[in-house]
């Protein structure tokens, strides 16, 4: 976070606030936008206020490597005659001559105090009424672009994966951030890929965007609508009932590789719009199918940080709200259906649903070992296509892969908090590290009191083609007595 610099200083002058005050207004206000985009808070955060002392070390450092200097203004500034004479490259966003550098440059004092104008300001010698710190070189406070890279390195060092920012930061910022970082670690490369992007806060982006918002609103009320046999009914979805699931599920895969691709968000929009036209087309549908379509509208847009609810609500004069979970058992019946008859299933108005709450469930997860987490990956695309309100809390839970894994303790109190646990495998190595009763598995028998493991065998119907039919029993399994609890040979009594 950048808490000091010319704009902070010059903006809180102008309303009569410290900086530090104006620059805290503006870091919560983006930590709620944030919030409302549902993009997760930072593992950490760092402030320039904080972290003056690593900046100047930094700029001592690029002194004492005679890629910087001190100006007679009292200044320091970052050498790029002695920076390419010692075999790197300044330029490498923006070969820029040194005429067009003077127009861009943000450095404050004028040029006669730099060696070249190319050179931009490490350190900015103490002006009244501003900020500023004691520092080797003189007091003062640190430049913009020396910030971003001691930070940077404090955290992660001489090399960083990934450095993203608008494409107005290219030259003069990100361009110094570089030079800068390479010369003080003695690399010619810092970032390996470097990600700009622009957006387009015009007049006619922003109407449209509104246009095309108002329009997926008025969708999402004509499906609120017909699934509660309320108002006009002109939403008729596509008739092609038998696809639309794998058409639902191209649609989804779409819009994925769209994010993959550079988050084109507007491509996911076309494929919203897509949608909506096949789902208006002139025909009957059961309700099932609009309200697999709608959740699939509000599950992108919710995404994207536009607040649509997590239910359709009925205002019909029963006042029984008909939420998209409660379709779900339709919609089980309705893949189930009987391919010989031909028979579609479809909810009635009178059929209390047997899933009647839209409140979100956290289930706790461990993937497991081996096949574990790619099974788990399949259950997680179950759960999606049926819609299902559930939220996981996912740990890795592990012997095999022991310095990674959650403590015990924090996944029993998150099991005991949800009540419901979805676990894969856990296998057990040859020395263990969990040994005080046998392995993790039995640990969490024995603390949960998992007394019993009970698995149900039953035919689905429609499945007439499997070799054993009408199957219905139960398989049940002691877990804290007896082989599976590691006590073949304690006896117990009866």
């Amino acid at each position: 976070m950048t808490d000091i610099d010319d704009k902070i200083i010059k903006r809180s002058r102008e309303r009569n606030v410290s900086p530090s005050e104006l620059a805290k207004k503006y870091e919560d206000s983006f930590m709620d936008d944030m919030a409302a985009l549902f993009v997760r808070r930072p593992s950490g955060i760092v402030r320039v206020s904080e972290h003056v002392e690593n900046i100047q070390r930094f700029v001592q450092t690029l002194m004492d490597k005679k890629l910087a200097y001190r100006s007679s203004s009292g200044s320091v500034y970052f050498d790029t005659r002695a920076f390419e004479s010692s075999g790197f490259t300044y330029g490498k966003f923006v070969p820029l001559n040194t005429e067009e550098c003077a127009e861009l440059e943000d450095d404050v004092g004028s040029a006669d105090n730099k060696k070249n104008r190319k050179d931009f300001a490490l350190w900015k010698a103490v002006k009244p009424l501003e900020p500023s710190w004691d520092s080797r070189f003189g007091p003062g406070r640190p430049g913009w672009h020396i910030e971003c890279s001691a930070m940077a390195s404090q955290v992660f060092g001489d090399w960083v994966d990934i450095h993203s920012g608008g494409t107005d930061l290219i030259f003069p910022h990100h361009e110094n951030e570089e030079a800068q970082s390479c010369a003080f670690h003695g690399n010619h490369q810092w970032v390996g890929h470097w990600i700009h992007t622009e957006i387009d806060y015009s007049e006619e982006t922003l109407a449209l965007a509104g246009t095309v918002l108002a329009k997926f609103n008025r969708f999402m009320k004509e499906c609120d609508e017909f699934v509660s046999d309320c108002g006009p009914l002109r939403l008729t979805p596509k008739p092609v009932v038998d696809n639309i699931f794998s058409e639902l599920t191209v649609v989804k895969e779409k819009i994925v590789g769209h994010l993959k691709n550079d988050f084109k968000t507007a491509g996911v929009i076309r494929c919203l719009e897509d949608l909506m036209k096949q789902t208006q087309a002139p025909s009957s549908n059961p309700v099932v199918v609009v309200g697999a379509v709608a959740d699939l509208f509000k599950k992108t847009l919710n995404g994207f940080g536009f607040q649509i609810s997590n239910q359709i609500s009925s205002v019909s004069s029963t006042n029984e709200a008909v939420t998209v979970e409660s379709l779900l058992n339709s919609l089980l019946k309705f893949r189930m259906q009987d391919s010989s008859n031909g028979t579609k299933y479809e909810i009635g108005k009178d059929e209390k649903p047997e899933i009647q709450t839209n409140k979100l469930r956290k289930c706790t997860v461990i993937a497991g070992d081996g096949i574990g987490p790619e099974m788990m990956d399949a259950v997680y695309r179950v759960f999606e296509a049926l819609a299902v309100p559930i939220e996981f809390e996912e740990f890795i839970f592990s012997e095999l892969h022991h310095t990674m894994s959650a403590k015990a303790e924090n996944v029993m109190t998150s099991i005991a908090r949800n009540g419901v646990c979805i676990m894969g495998k856990l296998m057990i190595p040859d020395q263990k590290y969990f040994s005080e009763l046998g392995s993790l598995s039995i640990r969490l028998r024995k603390d949960l009191d998992l007394y019993a493991n009970v698995v149900t065998i039953e035919t689905l119907p429609g499945l007439d083609f499997l070799r054993h039919k009408n199957l219905d029993f139960f398989i049940i399994r002691e877990n804290t007595e007896g082989e599976m609890s590691n006590m073949e040979h304690v006896c117990v009594p009866v």
